[in-house]
């Protein structure tokens, strides 16, 4: 059977435990907490390292709790509930630290407590359901399968009323995805993702008919082979055009396809946490590359003389632009739609920016944004990450022009392995 009995030593990139096989080798197993003494039997073997499945815990750490969701560790969303939150917090830190120590070959990086969420459970403001024939709800881990669930504990209230409605009411319809954003108030946008041509106007109307707090409803016809739950041609069936939403008194205009954090509360100590270590002055020039929607944008300009978002998904750009009128904000900012990897390089070689926000997706930097970035004079660099690997990677880039001063650790996802990171980098004397 291919059986060990092995002590837990450490935390993986995916919070799986990691220790040490009789014979050495280091092993990866999901739902172990360093210092516990498992069971696993060993599921793939390399060279260096393997993959156990936890068979049983015959010592469990004190941190150990019993999950809240029923679906936990067959459905791929969480990876956290059996750790108790603080100590959750605490390996999160770890594998901030790890990572841009033994990738990005940052020496001792100084790295503050990680920021905890005000909310654990219910925390989301957009909820993504997956269906397949009869079954709906969330996928299993690893795989594209469908588990039929009647609720997921990370969503709000709201998002599991549409879900269940949205259940009984589809009929035929070739759905493959639910979408549901919710805002502040408990207001709701409705996306349904379709793989095929078809006509949702009777269950759109039905959705608004029947849940007062649906917003609006729209149709997304989705791509040949799609990247994302809302990658295709989204229109709208009933109800308002955009959701507006709320962060730290600035009012945001939501559509469909925009990027927004999923938990507000979070993104607003996030986002007040980059501009703290910018320490912006009202004369500075600021540039925000991959700017969403233009919330850091936005943030910024209330501080600094101009703010510049560049963003390449089109739909982001126009609500960015929005958003700055409705905030009175639009003289101070301006939002280029484009790719980063083209614009940031040529607007770089124009123009003096006094701080430069990044915050990229999780494949990092582009490598042309590295190469101007090096070449930038900007006496600072606020790097915010959703991906300790690729972020420790872009810092090691980055090592021959600036330098890691602090890193802070937010989880923006509780209940999850991922965790967001804002660093400040400070510009080297290159001359």
């Amino acid at each position: 059977m291919n059986r060990e009995t092995i002590f837990i030593t450490g935390v993986g990139s995916e919070m799986q435990g990691v220790g040490r096989l009789s014979d050495g080798r280091a092993v990866f197993v999901p739902f172990a907490i360093p210092g516990e003494t498992v069971d696993v039997q060993i599921e793939a073997e390399k060279e260096r390292f393997c993959t156990a499945r936890l068979l049983d815990v015959r010592e469990p750490s004190p941190d150990r709790v019993v999950p809240v969701c029923p679906h936990y560790g067959v459905c791929g969303g969480c990876q956290t509930q059996h750790i108790a939150y603080a100590r959750a917090l605490s390996l999160k830190r770890q594998k901030v630290v790890d990572a841009l120590s033994r990738l990005g070959g940052v020496d001792a990086p100084e790295a503050g407590e990680t920021l905890a969420s005000p909310e654990t459970l219910g925390y989301r403001n957009k909820a993504e359901f997956a269906f397949d024939g009869e079954k709906a709800g969330v996928c299993e881990g690893g795989t594209h399968r469908v588990i039929d669930i009647a609720e997921c504990p990370l969503q709000t209230e709201g998002a599991n009323r549409v879900l269940a409605f949205v259940r009984a009411r589809r009929g035929s319809l070739p759905l493959k995805n639910l979408v549901v954003r919710t805002n502040a108030a408990g207001e709701m946008m409705v996306t349904l993702s379709l793989y095929a041509r078809a006509d949702a106007s009777r269950l759109a109307r039905a959705i608004m008919a029947e849940l007062p707090m649906v917003r609006s409803v729209y149709a997304c016809e989705l791509s040949r082979r799609p990247a994302h739950a809302l990658d295709g041609l989204c229109r709208r069936l009933a109800g308002a055009e955009i959701l507006s939403e709320t962060l730290d008194g600035l009012r945001f205009s939501v559509s469909p396809q925009s990027f927004f954090q999923v938990n507000r509360p979070q993104a607003e100590r996030l986002y007040k946490e980059a501009l703290a270590l910018a320490e912006l002055k009202p004369g500075d020039r600021v540039c925000d590359v991959y700017c969403g929607a233009g919330t850091i944008t936005l943030f910024a300009a209330r501080t600094c003389a101009n703010a510049t978002g560049i963003e390449i998904v089109a739909p982001a750009v126009v609500d960015a632009r929005k958003n700055a009128e409705v905030n009175h904000l639009a003289g101070k900012t301006r939002f280029l739609e484009g790719d980063a990897a083209a614009l940031y390089p040529r607007l770089q070689k124009k123009e003096h920016f006094d701080a430069v926000i990044v915050d990229p997706p999780r494949k990092g930097l582009d490598a042309p944004v590295v190469r101007a970035l090096c070449e930038s004079p900007a006496p600072k660099l606020v790097y915010v990450s959703c991906n300790p690997a690729t972020l420790a990677r872009d810092l090691k880039l980055l090592a021959p022009a600036y330098r890691l001063a602090f890193a802070r650790p937010v989880d923006m996802f509780p209940q999850t392995g991922h965790v967001e990171t804002v660093c400040l980098l400070s510009k080297l004397n290159t001359k």
